[in-house]
């Protein structure tokens, strides 16, 4: 009878010790399927004190990391983690976290000897530059902009396109239209008036399919057919265009060390990516793609201005 006492005993004891889930010395708590570890408190602890926020008790930040985790796992079960926005954000976060720990040191080491400088001089002293004076009208669109409106904006350009082409030779820009049919505030009131572009400078604020829709007209006077961006669809009239000689424009030291690192920058970060790639297994599937039905190309407009346009 003793026997039997002790067997069913020793079975209540397994039994209730398995209700208890199970904990290993390191982990503070579970939610759901994910655990917190002591080490994630410590490191949350740090985190804080980096950032200056209040330091809570163990127990109060423990709670709030629990909070955080239920509000995460509600997040999952919404399938929200499956957004492509969401997606996009979180891997371009990755993609920034990772140019600055392996791109960064790379572009902080490149420099230009004095040497390299002087080289660059001489072939910004020697090459006669192609300019164009550019002027632009520009009716403003946005990515989620539907396809009508966008069309109704083109043809509002292109009643705009024939109204030019009739303005007398002494307006050589677009004259007072710019005032009815332009939103870029910069050139509205001047007759659309850009500038003075460089064509082998770097880019400038202007996308680059409205500069090479400028660059390719042939006579002052002539007027581009629309040309559509992510940002707005364009005319550009040619105005005026000239070579200058570079020596004439300060072809000095400074600019031809910044031009240098410029070029230098953009090669080593062209190399960084063609490392990445080559690091992985990359399989192409073309026919795949040319189900795909195609959408017109758009150029972005550019992020940087190193150089600005002359307004001589």
């Amino acid at each position: 009878m003793k026997l039997w006492l002790i067997i069913v005993g020793g079975v209540l004891l397994v039994l209730v010790g398995g209700c208890e889930p199970e904990s290993k010395p390191d982990i503070v708590a579970r939610v759901g399927s994910r655990e917190i570890r002591a080490q994630d408190v410590e490191a949350e602890m740090e985190r804080r004190q980096r950032a200056q926020r209040p330091v809570l008790s163990k127990q109060d930040l423990l709670e709030e990391m629990i909070e955080r985790e239920a509000l995460i796992a509600r997040a999952v079960q919404a399938g929200l983690d499956k957004d492509g926005d969401l997606r996009r954000s979180y891997e371009n976060l990755l993609i920034g976290k990772l140019k600055q720990q392996e791109l960064e040191p790379r572009l902080q080491k490149i420099d230009a000897s004095p040497i390299e400088v002087d080289e660059a001089k001489s072939k910004l002293s020697s090459q006669p530059v192609s300019e164009s004076h550019l002027a632009i009208l520009q009716l403003r669109t946005h990515p989620r902009m539907s396809e009508p409106k966008i069309a109704q904006l083109m043809a509002r350009l292109g009643q705009a396109r024939e109204l030019a082409l009739k303005l007398p030779p002494e307006i050589r820009t677009f004259g007072e239209l710019s005032v009815d049919f332009s939103e870029d505030q910069a050139t509205r009131y001047n007759g659309g008036d850009a500038g003075w572009f460089q064509h082998q400078a770097e880019k400038y604020q202007l996308p680059s399919s409205v500069l090479n829709a400028g660059y390719a007209l042939k006579q002052p006077g002539e007027i581009s057919d629309l040309v559509r961006t992510t940002n707005g669809v364009y005319l550009v009239r040619l105005v005026e265009r000239r070579l200058s000689d570079p020596r004439n424009m300060g072809a000095t030291d400074e600019l031809a060390r910044h031009r240098l690192l410029l070029q230098k920058r953009k090669q080593t970060e062209a190399a960084f990516v063609a490392e990445a790639k080559s690091s992985l297994s990359i399989t192409r599937f073309p026919q795949n793609l040319d189900a795909i039905p195609s959408k017109e190309p758009t150029d972005m407009p550019a992020k940087t201005v190193p150089v600005a346009p002359s307004r001589e």
